[in-house]
């Protein structure tokens, strides 16, 4: 399976302090996406209180492209980033200070990893949507609040968040507590996107191949086509996703059990 959209790259040269520190680097990791059957990304640095700005993002992306085109690296790179949940965060997105993925009403927000999560997170998230945003949570399965409580998750889905796994999490590659948390997740469709979070080649971007075989082994066929491509297809268009209902956490916990069993005791 090939021609993969990755929503979720640090890929831009010097612009993002988890990203590639200069354009070698930062080739390199284009041409590994393309081997690894990617054919879109979105550059996604981070930004915090609207820093790096849009406009360096843009001019950063457009350089990186050319780039790209001279040494006929076949990878179609879009604009975005990965925006750091804060107060502000609906005024600099509506101002243009903030991009969203693609220019579109899609967003990636992140929330604190490891700390608890700011009180106003709900509030603020349905804020967005109710401007017509549609916020997206970055790699949900690492924040230590939703690995202590998933349901929390699936309300926020029901309310119209979309959430964004990183492949390199269903390995155990990121620790046993975020690799249960993934895949407790997709069991329960609550997962919208699969993307690399790739900051550099290396393990994140090698473990590829076989999330997409354990995704279509112990979900089903057409699963990764549809995380990888149909619904990141969709987003580019600026498209509603069309998806079944999550099941509730605490009605599904034998089917959990059984993909546990499968998964974490090989």
């Amino acid at each position: 399976m090939s021609g993969y959209i990755d929503i979720h790259v640090h890929l831009l040269p010097g612009i993002d302090e988890d990203g590639p520190p200069g354009l070698k680097s930062s080739l390199e990791l284009a041409q590994e996406l393309v081997n690894q059957g990617f054919a879109t990304v979105i550059a996604t640095p981070h930004s915090l209180e609207g820093a790096p700005s849009a406009e360096e993002v843009l001019a950063c992306r457009q350089l990186f492209t050319a780039e790209l085109e001279q040494r006929q690296i076949p990878l179609q790179v879009l604009p975005g980033s990965e925006l750091a949940l804060e107060p502000q965060l609906l005024r600099r997105v509506k101002s243009g200070q903030a991009l969203t993925l693609n220019r579109g009403c899609y967003l990636l927000i992140e929330l604190p990893v490891y700390q608890q999560l700011p009180l106003y997170t709900e509030e603020l998230l349905f804020e967005l949507k109710a401007h017509g945003y549609r916020p997206i949570l970055a790699h949900p399965e690492r924040v230590k609040a939703f690995q202590d409580e998933i349901s929390y998750l699936y309300r926020l889905v029901e309310k119209g968040v979309y959430l964004q796994l990183t492949l390199s999490s269903l390995t155990g590659l990121l620790g046993p507590a975020v690799q249960k948390t993934a895949w407790k997740l997709l069991s329960h469709g609550l997962v919208h996107f699969m993307a690399t979070d790739a900051h550099c080649t290396g393990r994140r971007l090698s473990a590829t191949d076989w999330a997409v075989q354990r995704l279509e082994t112990q979900l089903g066929v057409g699963t990764a086509e549809t995380l990888l491509k149909a619904n990141p297809g969709r987003l580019l268009r600026d498209e509603e996703l069309e998806f079944p209902e999550p099941l509730p956490v605490h009605k599904s916990k034998s089917r959990f059990h059984l993909l546990k069993d499968k998964i974490f005791f090989n």
